[in-house]
């Protein structure tokens, strides 16, 4: 479709899993204009994404089945008395898609959506992994200072240098520590699931002192 070719006009009817599934699928899609989404539930998981969008909800269905602009009327209520209710009261323009060809479409989507979170798993895993590593090296920058110095103090006699070689090894341990502690804070702050208000300069502040301890 070229962009000069006026939009899709879509109203769909049930708000359920799979209303919900189409809805959040064409909310996507440049070219779909979304006309209102019905079910008889008004706690329906659909209406409350639809809301969030400014999508016209309704409990009656005859008001988006009888729009002259719709192009495309979805039902996925599965109520086999709507059928012949949508034929007898659509616009004849109107097009329907509805029973075994709804479910192909929605088997679509959701296999989609599947497809879609594997890849966003796949690449937190990869990203973790980078994370991960880089973090394992910057640890053992000072592991190796604490290495070195114990090293140094076995074998040597003069107390002063001695005292030198426990000031080192007591800094590489704070700079550990404090890597330790500054990626145990971003975790858990980053593994809320709700959304809710952050202080976006104390977590950028929280990124930085990791980055400032691990290339030290």
């Amino acid at each position: 479709m070229t962009t000069d070719e006026p939009p899709i006009t879509i109203s769909i009817l049930g708000a359920g899993q799979g209303g919900t599934a189409m809805l959040e699928s064409f909310l996507n899609l440049p070219h779909i204009r979304l006309l209102g989404i019905a079910d008889k539930n008004p706690h329906a998981l659909g209406f409350r994404l639809a809301r969030l969008h400014n999508i016209p909800t309704t409990s009656h269905p005859l008001k988006l089945i009888q729009e002259d602009t719709v192009n495309l009327i979805i039902d996925v209520t599965g109520d086999p008395t709507l059928p012949p209710f949508i034929a007898e009261h659509k616009h004849s323009s109107a097009e329907v898609l509805g029973g075994t060809a709804a479910k192909v479409l929605l088997e679509l989507i959701q296999h989609q959506t599947f497809i879609q979170t594997q890849l966003f798993q796949s690449e937190k895993l990869a990203s973790l992994g980078t994370f991960a590593s880089g973090i394992a090296h910057d640890i053992n920058n000072p592991l190796y200072i604490i290495l070195a110095m114990a090293e140094e103090i076995r074998e040597e006699n003069h107390l002063e240098r001695i005292r030198e070689h426990a000031t080192s090894i007591y800094e590489a341990a704070q700079r550990i520590q404090a890597i330790s502690r500054n990626i145990t804070d971003y975790v858990r702050t980053s593994s809320h699931q709700e959304l809710e208000s952050i202080d976006l300069h104390a977590r950028l502040e929280e990124a930085l002192s990791i980055s400032r301890f691990a290339t030290k």
